[in-house]
């Protein structure tokens, strides 16, 4: 297997390439996506399949890229962090402040369903943890020839790869209190935001757009509310990867054993019992 830290500048692009099968974890660049695209053309041949696209979640930097992915490559499977009606409407608002909107990230946000057609790829929905209980789930089923794989899986539900000795277990971690915030927000501002299309009725109107843009400014900390989290590495034995820190901090040595996992984050923020 080749692992590969795509150099695309703030945002995210990773990829795994087994003898067999192809990944890949999120695919954008923050306001350049010509060298995203340009990366996307030099790592995969055109027309090469990708097995699987896993997006950690809907922000430009991180998916801005994926429609040149799926015009250019055969992609099979999509697998997303389930949203609610709530959550949904807070990552709009999100991307139109931050100015970080396009028609393919509101189209994969408000109804992704829609562009499995056009694209011939099946969207997997991981549903979020319960709770704070992080306890990985019990669940395995094969992606390999699969033809009734699920279009919704519990987070850590484990993904085998054929006969490999390896594992592919997504995370998702949902944060309700910041969701819960915005709508309590939203309602004492006498907004009425409950579906899309209430969402692109305010964007028209100035008056109610400052007073979402104020609800938004009212919400503390980092909005990356939700997060695709995935582990991919080895099913058993002690392979890992590790990094020595010795005295002189200029020189940090990287020991690979083969078959080490990964855990990639997002933007995903850890903290409390959730860490």
């Amino acid at each position: 297997m080749i692992r590969t830290f795509h150099s695309v500048g703030q945002g995210a692009f990773y990829s795994e390439d087994f003898e067999n099968f192809k990944i890949v974890y999120d695919c954008g660049s923050y306001k350049n996506k010509s060298l995203i695209e340009d990366e996307i053309t030099t790592s995969f041949d055109e027309s090469e399949t990708i097995d699987a696209l896993f997006i950690s979640h809907l922000h430009e930097d991180h998916i801005n890229g994926v429609p040149y992915l799926l015009k250019r490559n055969k992609v099979k499977y999509i697998f997303l962090p389930f949203l609610t009606s709530a959550e949904k409407l807070l990552l709009l608002t999100y991307n139109t402040l931050q100015n970080q909107s396009s028609p393919f990230t509101e189209q994969l946000i408000i109804n992704p369903l829609q562009l499995s057609e056009e694209y011939e790829v099946k969207f997997v929905f991981v549903m979020p943890n319960e709770g704070e209980d992080t306890t990985a789930d019990d669940s395995v089923i094969n992606i390999t020839d699969n033809i009734n794989f699920p279009g919704s899986l519990k987070s850590g539900t484990k993904i085998k790869i054929g006969k490999m000795d390896w594992l592919f277990i997504p995370f998702h971690f949902q944060r309700k209190k910041k969701t819960a915030l915005f709508q309590k927000l939203i309602t004492e501002n006498n907004l009425k935001l409950n579906t899309p299309d209430d969402f692109s009725a305010i964007l028209k109107d100035k008056k109610q757009f400052s007073l979402l843009e104020n609800c938004y400014r009212e919400i503390p900390g980092s909005l990356n509310s939700n997060s695709l989290v995935l582990y991919s590495g080895p099913e058993k034995g002690d392979r890992f990867h590790t990094r020595d820190f010795p005295q002189n901090r200029w020189f940090h040595p990287i020991y690979h054993h083969i078959g080490s996992g990964c855990i990639y984050f997002g933007d995903y923020d850890a903290h409390g019992k959730l860490k």
